[in-house]
């Protein structure tokens, strides 16, 4: 089983991705812990012509991104990885790429980004991916120098371990979603981590076969 764990890493050292990027390698050390196989994808590797290369010669089970994200494509820090070549997207001038998003035929896609499961994920299916896991608003989270996002971390990196472990796609969600919600309740009176919690149980969306499993 091969899993491919892609994870941008933006110049800029306040970006979000400075955080999703040590969730990936979180996600990469379980893998390796179970395994699995991994393509660790990152900094300057993760862009259109490398991943386009990458998916054709490997076809990964599993594909983990952890990065920005847009409603038709998976943003780099000069453009864009995976897109389905769509124009209508008010992002469309940092990614004017044809389609790779068909070389994910068969696998399982796991986005901890904002936005692509709205029209990325659909059209994900329509090439023949199993299942797309993701956002169709923002995915928010919380940081600050008290740990926040780890909180958050622990809250939706499941998502990826679990299909690991061998659940469905469906049992993935569920617990992932089931702890989200929990959290949110637990951290009720504090708003800052309630709402992005609550957010992220709400807006996360899983498309394709719910029955789908790596291996399966």
């Amino acid at each position: 089983m091969i899993a491919a764990i892609v994870r941008p890493e933006m110049a800029d050292p306040s970006d979000p991705t400075h955080i999703t990027y040590q969730w990936g390698k979180t996600i990469i050390d379980y893998a390796l812990a179970n395994g699995v196989d991994v393509l660790d994808v990152t900094g300057q590797w993760v862009e259109y012509n490398n991943i386009t290369k990458l998916l054709t010669n490997n076809h990964p089970d599993l594909f983990v991104y952890t990065g920005h994200g847009c409603k038709n494509f998976l943003a780099t820090q000069n453009g864009c990885s995976i897109t389905n070549g769509w124009k209508e997207d008010v992002c469309r001038s940092q990614c004017n790429k044809p389609p790779n998003l068909n070389l994910l035929r068969d696998a399982i896609i796991v986005t901890f980004s904002c936005h692509s499961a709205s029209q990325l994920g659909k059209c994900a299916i329509k090439y023949g991916a199993k299942a797309y896991v993701g956002f169709t608003d923002y995915m928010m989270f919380t940081s600050d120098g008290l740990g926040s996002q780890d909180i958050f971390r622990d809250a939706l990196i499941p998502m990826a371990l679990e299909l690991i472990n061998g659940r469905t796609v469906g049992e993935a969600v569920e617990i992932t979603k089931t702890g989200l919600y929990k959290a949110a309740k637990q951290w009720k009176p504090i708003k800052y981590m309630a709402i992005p919690l609550y957010w992220n149980y709400e807006y996360m969306q899983v498309l394709g076969d719910m029955n789908a499993r790596l291996g399966g």
